[in-house]
């Protein structure tokens, strides 16, 4: 029985080789692969197949060879009769990203965006852009200071997701009325953890803990105020 999350990440741009994409389609159960054959576009095949890996990867440290997924009230997908197993998963770019927990989790990836005026102010409240504003006063007026903005409201972005994913209500939950709260940060300003709150549900037991990959960021929201180092499959 594990005690906190883990976190598992893969990135899909190996199944570019027809070999290798192949080899792995071929270990996936009949389910993933008509998700696959159903999806048009490759890099989406890559993407779906990625989540698909990191399923089975994940699923055979608890001896599930072949693990049959439900979907819950809310579409949220779990393991058929194991209460004790809970995962998330979420792409984007050419990343593929789980968490698995023993508790319910939710998980978010991003590759860092820019951010319009706009978008800000609609899905961030005043304090959360103050927050933005006060990790980059050093960077003030500079080239840095938009990149350094673009890659902390992407990350705030996860964070809310993975908020919206935790509660399995996708995007009928306003992001805008999901608020959060500086938790700890790494030694060069960017974010590590945060706090949530919601007028819509309760937040409370929950936290999010924050990753950097690259130019991605990662989000889980769980139980637990701290999560395994994020696993290259």
């Amino acid at each position: 029985m594990m005690t906190c999350n883990e976190v598992y990440v893969t990135d899909v741009s190996i199944y570019k080789d027809p070999e290798v994409f192949r080899s792995f389609y071929d270990k996936m159960d009949s389910k993933r692969k008509e998700k696959i054959d159903r999806l048009h576009n490759d890099s989406d095949k890559y993407l779906s197949l990625g989540a698909g890996v990191l399923l089975k990867r994940a699923m055979s440290e608890f001896g599930i060879d072949e693990p049959e997924i439900e979907l819950g009230a809310n579409g949220k997908p779990y393991i058929k009769g194991r209460s004790d197993i809970f995962f998330n998963l979420s792409h984007s770019g050419t990343y593929a990203a789980m968490t698995v927990s023993d508790r319910e989790v939710g998980i978010d990836i991003e590759k860092i965006k820019n951010f319009k005026d706009s978008l800000i102010k609609r899905v961030f409240d005043e304090k959360e852009i103050a927050m933005v504003s006060r990790l980059l006063s050093e960077t003030e007026g500079t080239e840095e200071n938009i990149a350094g903005a673009d890659a902390l409201y992407t990350g705030l972005w996860t964070a809310k997701e993975s908020v919206m994913k935790y509660f399995g209500t996708g995007i009928s939950m306003d992001p805008a009325k999901i608020h959060l709260e500086l938790g700890k940060i790494r030694d060069n300003s960017s974010i590590k953890s945060m706090t949530v709150s919601s007028e819509k549900v309760d937040c409370s037991g929950i936290t999010i803990q924050c990753y950097e990959l690259e130019d991605y960021r990662i989000s889980v929201c769980s139980e637990y105020d701290s999560c395994g180092q994020v696993v290259i499959i």
